[in-house]
């Protein structure tokens, strides 16, 4: 059974490049099959991003006043 998938001529020029003496479609199956696998990796080995709370003072909401909150830092002091 023979597929037909449109390809962007510049997509064509860089398996052109890659080639060597293989056919084109050979060449096309083995750049789909590595590109799956990295996609399919990358989305099954995403962990879930937690934020966890920590005990302590309550962290400073205003922030306008740069040199208040840099001396607030480096002393160790929260408001």
């Amino acid at each position: 059974m023979s597929r037909s998938i449109p390809v962007d001529d510049e997509l064509v020029a860089r398996l052109e490049r890659l080639r060597g003496h293989r056919p084109l479609k050979q060449l096309a199956g083995e750049v789909l099959r590595a590109g799956l696998e990295v996609l399919e990796t990358a989305s099954t080995s995403a962990r879930p991003y937690r934020i966890e709370s920590v005990q302590g003072k309550p962290r400073r909401t205003d922030l306008d006043n740069v040199a208040e909150v840099l001396a607030e830092i480096e002393s160790g002091i929260h408001r």
